[in-house]
């Protein structure tokens, strides 16, 4: 499974949307893959620097699980604080607890 593009677009204020293409090669083993991507976003705010990971442990996770037979796209949305500026972005899919793909962010 590799991550083939990702990109963070900001919308308005401090809403970003971001976009994702996965893709899979499946084998007779595998012919899909199961597994969840997370979000690791930094922001700066009031000089300090921080990170949120989305799905957050509120959050039930179901938008960030994933089943691909060859591509998938993603897309959606969040939002900082109030006068935080985006550093940077992540996302990561991992099987289970095993990383197996991640990619920085075209911001």
């Amino acid at each position: 499974v590799r991550v083939e593009n990702f990109r963070v677009i900001k919308e308005f204020g401090s809403r970003f949307r971001y976009r994702l293409l996965i893709s899979f090669r499946s084998d007779k083993q595998t012919p899909d893959f199961r597994g969840r991507f997370q979000l690791a976003i930094s922001y700066l705010n009031a000089g300090k620097v921080f990170q949120l990971m989305l799905p957050d442990r509120q959050e039930s996770g179901i938008d960030y699980q994933l089943e691909i037979k060859s591509i998938l796209r993603r897309e959606g949305v969040f939002e900082l604080p109030a006068g935080a500026v985006l550093q940077g972005a992540e996302v990561r899919v991992l099987q289970g607890d095993t990383l197996k793909s991640k990619r920085l962010a075209q911001l």
